[in-house]
């Protein structure tokens, strides 16, 4: 099940916490807002964004390596639903090639460089930088 920050219990708003600690994530109080989380019986994957103007970042997209790539994109597709319906025009997520099978057709597209409050994000060489534009897909 994929929910919302908003709507987890405060069990599982412990779990989500300890899911990103265990992954050495320091900045947890700033992520919650914006955050969906793969649960069942744990915290299987946790996606997180923050919107700058008229576009999002992903931040972190983290799951378990029993999580199923279609259930892994079907949290990226839930996110980026939610981020559109916040007003967002755009996403853009920080990749290496293993992601590129679970973000085809979804309607990314490879940028040289980005900009977030007009200052250029600078991104490893071996990482990719991609990004979709909500009107330019029917997905959505």
């Amino acid at each position: 099940m994929i929910k919302e920050y908003n709507s987890l219990t405060e069990n599982e708003i412990l779990k989500a916490k300890e899911f990103l600690e265990k992954v050495n994530i320091k900045e947890i109080n700033n992520l919650l807002n914006n955050m969906l989380v793969l649960i069942e019986d744990d915290v299987q994957g946790i996606i997180t964004y923050e919107n700058y103007d008229k576009t999002s970042l992903i931040r972190y997209f983290i799951y378990k390596k029993q999580v199923k790539d279609e259930t892994a994109k079907l949290l990226l597709t839930k996110t980026l639903e939610n981020i559109k319906a916040q007003g967002q025009n755009d996403c853009v997520i920080i990749v290496d090639n293993s992601f590129l099978k679970m973000l085809d057709n979804l309607g990314f597209v490879k940028q040289e460089m980005i900009f977030l409050d007009e200052e250029r994000i600078q991104v490893p060489k071996e990482l990719l930088i991609l990004k979709i534009i909500f009107d330019k897909v029917s997905y959505f």
